[in-house]
């Protein structure tokens, strides 16, 4: 994790558009704005982290990533790689699964407890980001209905 995230004077960089990594740098860098707050024990909502995140989010909505990818006009991406997904639900189900969310859901109870409670943090971090997430991609998706 960069130092810049976890100094709330110091902006961190944001990728360029152009940059092709930049779907995955948007998703590194939220990954580690939730780390910090986990490590941290204070929520995405408070400031630096919801200005972090939301700095990230307009990123990703100006590169046109935070629509569903089944919904777009054009596809971002061609041939057979599936199209960037930074979406509120596209986020959540990659840090979901980075974090072994998936997998942990899946387990076997009689195998012990399906989540940990490392896990049902994680859970609660990824509720907190899509709450986030959905309602500045709702908000800025009606803004010229209403100006």
């Amino acid at each position: 994790m960069s130092d810049s995230l976890s100094n709330a004077s110091e902006p961190f960089p944001l990728p360029a558009a152009d940059d092709p990594h930049f779907a995955e740098e948007i998703l590194a860098q939220v990954r580690a704005v939730l780390e910090e707050c986990e490590k941290k024990t204070r929520p995405p909502e408070v400031v630096p982290y919801r200005d972090q995140l939301f700095a990230l989010f307009a990123a990703a909505f100006d590169a046109g990533l935070t629509e569903d990818p089944d919904e777009r006009a054009e596809p971002s991406t061609t041939g057979d790689a599936p199209p960037e997904d930074l979406s509120a639900d596209g986020l959540c189900k990659a840090l979901g699964e980075q974090w072994g969310l998936a997998a942990a859901a899946r387990a076997n109870p009689e195998e012990g407890p399906a989540l940990s409670q490392a896990h049902v943090a994680k859970v609660r971090l990824l509720l907190s980001l899509m709450h986030l997430w959905t309602n500045w991609d709702l908000a800025w998706r009606r803004w010229p209905d209403y100006h």
